[in-house]
This record gives C-alpha cells, sequence and structure tokens, in this order.
C-alpha cells in the first residue's frame, strides 16, 4: 500500500492544513493509514467494514468539523453523490479535505474503461488540474468540474493543488512504473469549505 496520508504528511505542514484540521474529524476510506491528529482532535475512520463511502447513512447531518478522504473519492461509483453525503456530515463552516490520483501523473494520460486502469483496475473515474487531453473512456474531473461538484454539494473550493514530492520524472515514460510504489506522490490535493 503506497500510504498516500502519510505521505501527504509534510505538505499539509508546509500548507498550515493543520491549524484548520481540528475537532471532530471523519476519515472516508482510511484503511490502515489514517490521518494522525493530535488531542483533543478525534478521528473517526470510515472504512469498507463501515458501509458504503459513497452514502455514510449511519452517520448524522452536519456532525464532524472535517471530512479527509485519501485516494477513494476516484473508487467511488458516483462522486456527486459522494461529495454530496461527504457535505452533508460536515459542520457548516467545515473543511472537506481530499486527494486524488493526479491523472497525468498517475495514470500517464492512459485512457482506461473501468477495470482497466493501469495501476489500479477499481479506478471509476480520473482526476486533474486542467483537461488538454482529456481521456474518452471514463469519466475526468478538471478544475471547472470540481468547482461545479462543490457547489452542487454546497461546498466552495478553499484551495486546489497538485502534489508531486519525490515523483521520479526520469522514469515518467515507463508505462510499467508507479512512482507511487517508490515513495513519490502523484495526488491532486482539494480542500472544499462548506458554505452556511
Amino acid at each position: 500500500m503506497s500510504r498516500e496520508m502519510t505521505k501527504s504528511h509534510k505538505l499539509r505542514l508546509r500548507h498550515g492544513d493543520y491549524e484548520w484540521m481540528k475537532g471532530r474529524v471523519l476519515d472516508i476510506g482510511c484503511g490502515n493509514d489514517p490521518i494522525d491528529l493530535p488531542p483533543p482532535s478525534t478521528v473517526r475512520g470510515w472504512d469498507m467494514q463501515d458501509g458504503d463511502a459513497q452514502q455514510l447513512v449511519t452517520l448524522r447531518d452536519n456532525t464532524f468539523d472535517v471530512v479527509v478522504s485519501s485516494h477513494c473519492l476516484e473508487h467511488m461509483r458516483d462522486p456527486q453523490v459522494a461529495l454530496k453525503n461527504w457535505s452533508r456530515v460536515l459542520r457548516f463552516g467545515g473543511y472537506c479535505y481530499i486527494l486524488v490520483p493526479l491523472y497525468s501523473a498517475y495514470e500517464k494520460q492512459h485512457d482506461f474503461k473501468f477495470g482497466e486502469a493501469k495501476f489500479n483496475p477499481d479506478h471509476k473515474t480520473s482526476w486533474d488540474l486542467v483537461s488538454v487531453d482529456p481521456p474518452k473512456n471514463h469519466p475526468h474531473y478538471d478544475y471547472k468540474a470540481l468547482v461545479t461538484l462543490g457547489r452542487n454539494a454546497g461546498l466552495a473550493l478553499h484551495d486546489l493543488r497538485m502534489e508531486l514530492d519525490g515523483f521520479h520524472w526520469d522514469k515518467w515514460n515507463d508505462p510499467a512504473f508507479d512512482s507511487t510504489q517508490e515513495g513519490g506522490l502523484a495526488q491532486l490535493c482539494v480542500i472544499y469549505r462548506k458554505e452556511a
């Protein structure tokens, strides 16, 4: 496992994200790599054994101060439904911090059908900052789509950044090389704030 949440710790420090990552935190799709926050913050993990991460049916509305999710949204059948429910459990003024694979670096702009993504066949969507050459075989989300997805879920885009620390650019042309398995990051960081 790539442990993207742990690998992203230095970037969260660099960008001051821990200043607002406080209180009751829901970590969606955390697996064995939940976000590590100091007390008095509390982290509630949510993974497959808890139910559908797209629906969060057992969680009450306006419960969490922060929702975080690392490399989970790209596995959802319907990212819009997922974001609406992630927003639903978030209190007003709270933040939603999402990490997704960066299509141009992780998938190396390889178009894929469901079940055929190069490094993870369960990926159903791709994500990038811009769509210079958007894929044709699967749903793809860029800056404009991220703004719209958020707005439709009652979320305002607060920050959006490409995170490529340690990425092995020298092996970008190697179709079999996955930089994330060698300590590199290849992700888009999306931060929303729930509007009142």
